[in-house]
């Protein structure tokens, strides 16, 4: 699908980088959630959904600028 092809790329594009040296494996992969959706159009849930994934909200939103 559209979105799960977004997340890939944009993970990709994180691995690219040293983003990797800095912060957790879950922090990039929610990062890269966070970014997909924020770029296909699609509004986030009202529920802190990152804490599943062991992440935080400030390091995510620091990674997606």
């Amino acid at each position: 699908s559209e979105d799960m092809s977004e997340c890939v790329e944009v993970s990709q594009d994180f691995y690219k980088t040293n983003v990797c040296l800095y912060y957790p494996g879950q922090v990039i992969a929610a990062a890269a959630v966070y970014a997909s959706l924020l770029k296909l159009g699609i509004n986030m849930p009202n529920v802190p959904w990152w804490i599943l994934m062991e992440a935080n909200l400030e390091s995510i939103e620091e990674l997606v600028g």
